[in-house]
């Protein structure tokens, strides 16, 4: 199994949950070997197989590199997990330039379309072959300031939904998790009166824990969903579109 962006977060909690459960997993990180580091580390510790291998998967060369050493190290390929990202900041339409449009496009779709275009032979030669994209439930719930972001993972969504159909008769299957507010060191670019806003929005009243997004992401990749493909779950503790309405009426 690949992991891309497994140094951290949501990516480190699937990493270690799936190593529980047998998998081998290779960790993907860009820059924080330290982090990635102690991701291996949690995996070695549930007893799972584990090897660290950077690359920045924006890069086409470096992704293609990245998944041969994933299949050479394992003898194969099963699973592909698209978690990287590039950080973002918080700008409206009339701040935002073209440049930092493409910086989320980069980030989230294209570094899936390289991992998925290099992986394609791989997985489909396996009897269990699965795609599993990370995306969020922003998507749906626009806001000031996000358009970028949520544009980038608007577009990762309907590529799922597109492979999806289109490698079925590959034998591969291709879902997306649409995450809601989690609680990962990402929340410390937010103040703690926008988190508590944010917190309030949500029907269950607080953030997922990556260990939580993880159970859904292992559940996702395993035979267990085998009649799952071209699916974008909600994971967001009932936070979607319908609800946020309702709340905003009755205020």
């Amino acid at each position: 199994m690949l992991i891309t962006g497994a140094g951290r977060g949501i990516g480190s909690a699937i990493a270690v949950r799936c190593a529980e459960q047998g998998a081998r997993i290779a960790v993907n990180f860009l820059k924080d070997t330290v982090a990635a580091e102690g991701t291996l580390n949690r995996i070695r510790q549930v007893g799972g197989e584990g090897i660290l291998i950077q690359a920045d998967v924006r890069d086409p060369n470096q992704a293609h590199r990245l998944v041969e050493a994933t299949a050479g190290a394992f003898g194969g390929l099963d699973v592909l997990v698209n978690n990287a990202h590039t950080p973002f900041q918080r700008l409206g339409i009339s701040e935002l330039t073209w440049e930092q449009m493409q910086e989320q496009l980069h980030g989230t779709l294209r570094s899936s379309f390289n991992c998925v275009r290099s992986a394609l032979a791989h997985l489909a030669v396996s009897d269990c072959s699965s795609i599993l994209n990370i995306s969020s439930v922003t998507v749906r719930l626009p806001e000031r300031g996000y358009a970028h972001r949520n544009i980038a993972k608007a577009a990762l969504e309907e590529y799922t939904q597109c492979l999806a159909v289109e490698l079925c008769e590959m034998g591969i299957r291709v879902n997306a998790l649409s995450v809601g507010w989690t609680e990962t060191d990402q929340c410390a670019d937010f103040s703690e009166s926008y988190l508590e806003q944010k917190r309030r929005e949500i029907p269950q009243g607080r953030f997922a824990s990556p260990s939580e997004i993880a159970e859904v992401a292992a559940f996702m990749i395993s035979s267990a969903s085998s009649y799952m493909t071209g699916t974008v779950l909600p994971v967001a503790g009932g936070l979607s579109p319908s609800v946020q309405a309702i709340e905003e009426t009755t205020l």
